[in-house]
């Protein structure tokens, strides 16, 4: 017979699910997903929220929750379409349990990617995520993505 313990994580391992967010949603939890993307380094480097929140209204980017009975992280995707091939980007991800829902997230975006016929996944991630992902979800780096401000000359 299986200890409670056993029990409870196995059912909380069933519960916990990647789930795209309704309009309704996004709107509700719109203060918390402002936050979460703050929390993301870079995001708001290159995105602002009212892209953020015109490009889901338009449906050309996808607002996620990850849940366990409550929700522990978002993520941001878009499909991009490029001359030799489409990809599934994932703009961000965040959340204070993201990292337990790495499973959940390949499964729901591996299954969506192919359901749109793109051949890559695509992720900006922090340094130190990248040791994880290589070792424990067979990605592979692509390239390195380098950046510095363009430096702003004064005219007298």
């Amino acid at each position: 017979m299986m200890e409670p313990q056993t029990i409870y994580e196995e059912n909380k391992k069933a519960a916990r699910q990647v789930f795209l967010m309704s309009m309704d949603q996004i709107d509700h939890y719109w203060p918390d997903i402002v936050r979460v993307l703050g929390e993301v380094p870079g995001y708001y480097d290159f995105f602002t929220t009212e892209w953020t929140y015109s490009r889901a209204r338009e449906g050309a980017l996808q607002i996620w929750g990850f849940t366990d009975g409550m929700i522990q992280g978002i993520a941001c995707t878009q499909i991009l379409v490029f001359p030799a091939q489409k990809a599934f980007e994932i703009l961000a991800a965040g959340g204070p349990g993201m990292l337990d829902f790495i499973d959940e997230m390949d499964t729901v975006f591996q299954r969506l990617a192919r359901e749109a016929k793109c051949n890559t996944l695509i992720a900006r991630v922090r340094p130190g995520l990248v040791r994880k992902l290589a070792r424990n979800k067979g990605t592979e780096v692509g390239a390195v993505w380098l950046y510095k401000p363009v430096k702003q000359e004064v005219e007298n």
